[in-house]
Order: structure tokens, then C-alpha cells, then sequence
């Protein structure tokens, strides 16, 4: 809070309104500006790519191309039945999804954490959905 010495300015009349900015050159333009536009900039952007590919590729390699898509049990994954580099194992995944979605949960249980889920989805569509999220409520939020 202002001391009591000081006094405040209170602006009687508006400002003029100033024209947009305009534009300058394409979308690509711009954006090569706004990436390489300084030795920081580009070395920045640089950096940022290549951690980006050291992230990405062994991701996707583990997740799809070394994935084993296929089998019954747990030796269907192993490297040693395969004869090659095994990543994730999506037969596992698939016949333990009901004890990584609800754990030890009672089975009768389970319809709260569905609910969750659900009532989740329902409360992140509309932050997700820019169109949804803009739709004006009836009442002020002030």
C-alpha cells in the first residue's frame, strides 16, 4: 500500500488507440527469426533438437520397433528366446492392465475408480478443446 505522503496519478481521459503491429513476412519467416535469430538463439534451438532425438529415439525403439507384441507368458519376452534385443513387453502389459489400473482394489470396488477416470475425462475435455473452453457462462466470475 502507498505511504500517505504519495499521491497517486488517476487518468481522467482515455488514450488514443494505436494501430496493430503489422505483420512482418511469413509464418516462416518469423519463426526462423525467432529460432536463429542470434548465435544464442540457434545454439539454444540446437540444444534443444538434440535433446529432443536423445529422448525421442530410444523411447520409440523401446516402445514399437524392440517391442514383443506377441505370446502367452513371460519367457515369450525374455532375449534369450528371441535371440535378440527385446524392449517393452506388450503381451505383460495386456494381462496385467487390471493390476496397474486398479491395483489391489476389490473387484466389486473397481466402478469408483472407473468414475475417476471417467469424471477425469470430463473435466479435461474442455481445457483441452480450445472451442469448449471459450463458451460464456451466465455468471460473472467476479
Amino acid at each position: 500500500m502507498a505511504a500517505p505522503s504519495q499521491q497517486s496519478y488517476i487518468r481522467r481521459a482515455l488514450l488514443e488507440l494505436e494501430p496493430p503491429p503489422v505483420a512482418s513476412g511469413s509464418v516462416l519467416t518469423r519463426t526462423r527469426a525467432r529460432l536463429f535469430g542470434g548465435a544464442f538463439n540457434t545454439a539454444l534451438t540446437l540444444l534443444g533438437v538434440a535433446i529432443v532425438v536423445a529422448l525421442v529415439w530410444p523411447t520409440l525403439k523401446f516402445l514399437l520397433i524392440d517391442a514383443v507384441w506377441t505370446g502367452s507368458s513371460r519367457l515369450d519376452c525374455l532375449p534369450q528366446t528371441l535371440d535378440r534385443e527385446v524392449g517393452a513387453c506388450w503381451p505383460f502389459i495386456g494381462a496385467k492392465l487390471s493390476q496397474l489400473m486398479y491395483g489391489f482394489y476389490p473387484a466389486s470396488e473397481q466402478w469408483r475408480v472407473d468414475l475417476t477416470y471417467a469424471l477425469g475425462v470430463v473435466l479435461l475435455a474442455p481445457l483441452l478443446i480450445p472451442s469448449a473452453a471459450s463458451i460464456p457462462s451466465s455468471r460473472s466470475s467476479y
